[in-house]
């Protein structure tokens, strides 16, 4: 459904960061961050995105990277427990 939407309208920062969502619940972390990347690509103001970012980027084990893109949701680059 999600390569269906994506092939329909790769252009949508809503369809990006909806693709980031599912390859980070399958532990995707690579691909969710190339997704949510393509979504602030089309909409750097998405800040759904920066925050999905963020987590996106801690759970691939790279938080610190996570606060030089969007330092507003550091809260997402807490370790994990």
């Amino acid at each position: 459904m999600i390569r269906r939407a994506i092939a329909l309208d790769k252009s949508s920062p809503l369809v990006q960061f909806v693709t980031s969502v599912v390859e980070l619940s399958a532990k995707e972390h690579e691909k969710s961050i190339l997704a949510i990347e393509k979504a602030l690509a089309l909409d750097p103001n998405y800040s759904d995105a920066c925050a999905r970012l963020t987590e996106a980027l801690k759970y691939a084990g790279r938080p610190e990277a996570g606060l030089e893109h969007c330092p507003e949701h550091a809260r997402f680059c807490l370790p994990l427990r």
